[in-house]
């Protein structure tokens, strides 16, 4: 059942009429001109959730304002252990209160004075809503439905996602419910929770706020994230944080949410890759992620995440925009440590777009670049091409396959090799060749062959292995299943093919060797041979 919804906060904001503010964390000496505007003074509550046997409350640190909030007559920092725990991490305050100092149900905080300064009924979690699901996370502000929209059918497509976590950094372009409805109809998705979450983002720090300058005043975006851990996704099946410009490109066939089943930490990193923002035809056009392929033989960006949060406890990990930091609840941690996991899963990488921006943070990614000493990213133009047919069409993915053949036979650096562009030729091929079909999938497996899957040609999961050699093409078919490979090859035989023999691993039929010169024109010519034998298999 398909369910979307603005999802609503138990927050608790200092009325501009309260002279109480939070202090400042970062030195005046370090502050720039614009820090006071950007600093939250009066946020004390992200949100109050009321998880039954207590109230769990997500916060900026309370720093000062543990002794100048009072709640159930007494400062925060006074009330006993049985009627709060709290920790603060860097900067997020996670507390425990126990439902005894709620008035009437309602959380009501007041100051020195007794004068009651606001009053909330606890919300209710949502972790039914995602119980299971493959869960997108992100936070928004402004940025294009159209964006929004792609990015999100991007995800459904490659790696199976079918819940969308999206907190909304309080955007004027649309309201919560305007931007709900312009994304609650995208294919694939069942849950779907738009959080207007707000607050101020805070103050940047190095190196966009100058040199050494710590990052000790955003406390929006961190709290986001472990806001969702607890209200929403504390029994998904994954949780993948991605921006609106970054999307995963799989270089095996495993998606991400598969791939966290195969991690005993619950999580891994990603790396990324820079996509520049080059010249297109239409300059005057939204800008879409199909737009570019490009990028410097090796411009790393900063690496992401994916995890299962009921694998990683909430009390021993705290997640950062790049990372996830090791906690201890035995005593509160100014700043962040160890990295709660370090190493990445080489299977993936994601293109970080920077076309892509409405340039908040960076104008400079605003300017475009000539494509002149630039290299095409052959595994993102596959992926954008399995993944935006309509866009990425048949003659536009060989065009852009095409300005790389140079490279071919001779060019190899980290991440781009002669195999990754023979392969993506050969798909090129295919794709244009071979008749409709419903493909369940179609991926590069280790940079090693091409793999297509279907589930229309029998009643089991057959598929077809595409070796692509220097000198040599081999089509192997065979059924994911083992016991179903006789009865694949009477089938195979069945439409007048020859099945030459088993794979040395015994797990499919080869139906074609075919050799050619080891030019671009051969591994062409061969390609259309081979799109003629998968043409007359499906046929």
């Amino acid at each position: 059942m398909k369910q979307s919804f603005v999802a609503e906060l138990a927050k608790i904001v200092l009325p501009e009429s309260c002279s109480i503010r939070r202090d400042e964390t970062r030195p005046i000496d370090m502050q720039d001109e614009s820090y006071k505007d950007k600093y939250d003074y009066r946020t004390l509550f992200f949100d109050a959730v009321d998880m039954g046997d207590r109230i769990a409350i997500v916060s900026p640190p309370f720093l000062n304002l543990a002794n100048e909030i009072y709640v159930a007559g007494m400062p925060l920092r006074q009330l006993p252990d049985k009627l709060m725990r709290t920790h603060r991490c860097s900067n997020v305050q996670l507390t425990y209160l126990s439902k005894d100092v709620l008035e009437n149900g309602q959380l009501v905080v007041s100051d020195a004075s007794n004068t009651v300064l606001a009053r909330v009924n606890p919300s209710r979690p949502l972790n039914e809503r995602f119980a299971g699901k493959r869960v997108l996370h992100t936070m928004i502000k402004d940025e294009p439905i159209e964006w929004i929209v792609d990015w999100m059918t991007y995800y459904h497509r490659i790696h199976g996602a079918n819940a969308l976590s999206l907190y909304d950094n309080g955007s004027t372009a649309y309201t919560p419910e305007e931007l709900l409805d312009a994304i609650r109809n995208v294919d694939g998705y069942e849950t779907i929770v738009v959080m207007p979450w707000d607050f101020p983002y805070g103050p940047q720090g190095a190196p966009w706020a100058g040199p050494d300058v710590p990052w000790d005043s955003t406390f929006t975006q961190r709290g986001a994230m472990d806001h969702a851990r607890l209200r929403l996704l504390a029994t998904c099946a994954g949780m993948l944080n991605v921006d609106i410009d970054e999307y995963v490109v799989p270089l095996d066939t495993v998606t991400v949410f598969d791939a966290l089943g195969e991690w005993d930490s619950g999580t891994f990193l990603l790396h990324g890759l820079w996509i520049e923002n080059t010249e297109r035809p239409e300059s005057d056009s939204l800008p879409r992620a199909w737009d570019f392929c490009y990028r410097k033989r090796l411009r790393t960006a900063q690496a992401k995440w994916a995890m299962v949060p009921s694998r990683v406890p909430f009390d021993k990990a705290r997640c950062v925009v790049h990372a996830l930091f090791v906690d201890d609840w035995s005593h509160d941690l100014p700043e962040l440590g160890t990295r709660y996991e370090k190493r990445f899963d080489e299977r993936f990488m994601f293109a970080h777009f920077l076309g892509l921006t409405r340039g908040w943070k960076r104008p400079d990614r605003l300017d475009t670049s000539s494509k002149d000493g630039l290299v095409v990213d052959v595994g993102l133009a596959e992926t954008l091409h399995r993944a935006f047919p309509q866009h990425m069409d048949d003659d536009r993915y060989q065009q852009i396959v095409r300005e790389t053949a140079h490279y071919i036979f001779e060019y190899r650096f980290k991440g781009y090799t002669a195999q990754d562009l023979r392969n993506a030729r050969f798909s090129a091929v295919l794709n244009t060749l071979v008749s409709p079909h419903e493909w369940t999938r179609k991926a590069v497996v280790q940079k090693c062959y091409v793999w297509w899957t279907t589930d229309q040609l029998a009643p089991y999961n057959v598929f077809f292995r595409f070796y692509v050699g220097l000198k040599r093409t081999t089509l192997c078919v065979g059924p994911l299943d083992k016991a179903h490979l006789q009865e694949l090859k009477e089938l195979l035989e069945g439409k007048g093919l020859n099945v030459i023999k088993l794979t040395q691993s015994g797990l499919s039929h080869v139906l074609c060797l075919l050799d050619y010169d080891g030019t671009e024109e051969g591994l062409v010519a061969a390609a259309k041979e081979i799109a003629c034998l998968v043409n007359q298999i499906i046929a």
